[in-house]
């Protein structure tokens, strides 16, 4: 696998030992398919060190990429914070995800094993309210859909 990885590295970073955001998004997902859908720790340090980037980088990437996933996290809930999802009882499915798997917006739930957040809106508002699980939208959200999202 280390092989395999070096090639992905030096096909997107090349010579030169850099890469622009777009061409390291593709690399991620080529790593965490090599990986079995999971990026480790050891790739992402390898990623790091071989294209002379730091850490905070690549995560602070990997937040925008619902698709990516990491050891610690393996899923990626948003909640739409926009004002038609919050009247259609949003704000209450927010309260109840903090509650039911101990997290706050932009942290991640042990319980659950996902990143949360209070996104902006969803664009969906008639059908609100709505959420993302690993990026595709669910409308007219409720308990019972994050949960059977969750448990899955």
């Amino acid at each position: 696998m280390e092989n395999e990885l070096m090639e992905i590295i030096e096909y997107y970073g090349g010579k030169r030992r850099s890469c622009d955001q777009g061409e390291l998004v593709e690399l991620l997902r080529e790593a965490q398919e090599l990986c079995g859908g999971i990026l480790t720790e050891e790739v992402l340090e390898t990623v790091c060190r071989e294209l002379n980037l730091k850490r905070n980088y690549i995560d602070t990437v990997m937040k925008f990429i619902p698709d990516l996933k990491t050891q610690k996290v393996k899923h990626r809930l948003e909640v739409c914070g926009g004002k038609g999802c919050s009247a259609k009882k949003g704000r209450f499915l927010a309260e109840y995800i903090e509650s039911e798997y101990d997290v706050t917006s932009g942290g991640v739930s042990e319980k659950g094993e996902f990143l949360y957040k209070v996104a902006g809106c969803m664009k969906n508002c008639k059908d609100g309210p709505c959420i993302k699980w690993d990026g595709e939208i669910y409308t007219e959200a409720t308990k019972e859909k994050i949960k059977r999202l969750v448990e899955k």
